[in-house]
């Protein structure tokens, strides 16, 4: 692997969700596919107290440059749904879902606005296939979709409601541009698995391991040794730190105990094997995104 080495031992101090900084103008850094507001029980610690208010929570793509050519994994909703939620998503989904155009706005829009075209971005790493994670793929035109074989049929058969009928549609006439690939068990935590996973661009700056629980066969990416994108694996970060689902987590969890499985992965590989800088960012938890996300130097 051509990144920072990875080793397992006990942290000497607290775990912060930041131990680099994320900056556009970086080779690894961050974008949200808008902010969303929701009910906060559905995400909530403890939902009894939270049952009236609401939340915000984040659309988290992570983007890798590689010289000219650019690495998404997921890639949010697409331009036309941020434009105009209503119209492509219908009203009632539009308002499940928190989106309206004051809130959202397209990952291809704020790529350009720090010089990076969409023609640039050759490959998106979907660590699932839900609306809200691979809606944008019709924005790049030249960019390959690496997605987990059962996960794509999976999506083909239509077997899960949060998989989209439009995008349903885009992916079947882009068959050409679908990278498969294949995830030979769970992940369980161990940096030595994470080394060993799925070596997207034969570099070893991609890495990909399956997380299954949230979809029949959702995956986490380890981009250049330093973060671990897992995607819907956990919801929020407490969820893992707790080793216990929110209420949103297990009610549209695939498989429960698969769910739970990648909970306590993440938790072990954080507890214990997370050093050299690599952080976790799952694609929702807004205050974790905000700090990796920040531009101030680690302390």
């Amino acid at each position: 692997m051509s990144a920072s080495p990875l080793s397992e031992k006990k942290l000497d101090r607290p775990r912060t969700d930041r131990a680099f900084s994320l900056r556009p103008e970086n080779d690894l850094f961050l974008l949200t596919c808008g902010h969303l507001e929701i009910p906060a029980v559905a995400f909530s610690e403890r939902p009894l107290d939270d049952l009236w208010s609401r939340t915000t929570i984040t659309t988290t793509v992570a983007v890798l440059r590689r010289g000219e050519a650019v690495t998404l994994v997921d890639c949010g909703y697409a331009s036309a749904t941020c434009d105009d939620p209503y119209r492509e998503l219908g009203v009632l989904q539009a308002a499940i879902l928190g989106l309206t155009p004051r809130t959202t706005r397209a990952i291809v829009a704020q790529l350009a606005e720090v010089g990076i075209a969409a023609s640039q971005v050759t490959t998106i790493i979907a660590t699932h296939l839900h609306l809200d994670h691979i809606g944008a793929f019709s924005d790049f035109p030249n960019a390959e979709l690496v997605v987990e074989e059962r996960e794509y049929e999976a999506f083909r058969a239509g077997k899960n409601p949060g998989y989209h009928p439009r995008d349903r549609e885009h992916l079947a006439r882009a068959r050409s541009r679908i990278v498969p690939w294949t995830a030979k068990e769970r992940w369980t935590g161990t940096a030595d698995a994470l080394r060993d996973g799925f070596d997207v661009h034969g570099d070893g700056r991609v890495r990909l391991v399956g997380l299954p629980g949230h979809t029949l066969s959702s995956s986490a990416a380890l981009l250049d040794g330093r973060l671990l994108h897992v995607g819907d694996a956990a919801f929020q970060a407490w969820e893992y730190r707790k080793r216990r689902a929110s209420m949103y987590g297990a009610l549209t969890a695939h498989d429960r105990a698969g769910y739970r499985a990648g909970l306590d992965a993440l938790g072990a590989f954080e507890d214990a094997c997370v050093t050299h800088g690599i952080s976790i960012v799952t694609s929702h938890d807004r205050e974790q995104w905000s700090v990796l996300a920040s531009d101030d130097e680690p302390s």
